[in-house]
């Protein structure tokens, strides 16, 4: 049963094609012959409800850590690291988990295209 999201163009008897809600009314009909349209109201929700995850995981990046006593601050935070032992790359994880969202956020927008 059609759930109105699609919407299917079918071989006519004529040997032109009409549009129909099932991709094989009629007996002796088979699926593969028709074409399958997916509704542009679905395809503008389903962006809709991309971009508003894009929205939400874009809220879920992870700023550098600071501490009151910056010699344990993550050297990339606003305020820097008081350790030069630590070098310049970050240390709290904030990179790593930023990364995963970025990946997720570009997966996310291709579906989007």
């Amino acid at each position: 049963m059609n759930d109105h999201k699609v919407i299917y163009l079918i071989p006519d008897d004529n040997g032109g094609a009409m549009w129909c809600e099932d991709p094989a009314p009629e007996p002796g009909m088979e699926e593969y012959d028709a074409i399958k349209y997916i509704k542009y109201e679905e395809i503008a929700a389903r962006d809709r409800l991309i971009n508003n995850v894009v929205d939400v995981l874009d809220e879920l990046r992870l700023p550098h850590s600071t501490c009151d006593d910056c010699w344990y601050s993550c050297p990339k935070s606003e305020d820097g690291c008081c350790n030069d032992d630590v070098g310049a790359e970050c240390n709290c994880g904030a990179d790593e988990h930023n990364s995963i969202i970025d990946k997720l956020i570009k997966q996310a927008r291709e579906l989007v295209k």
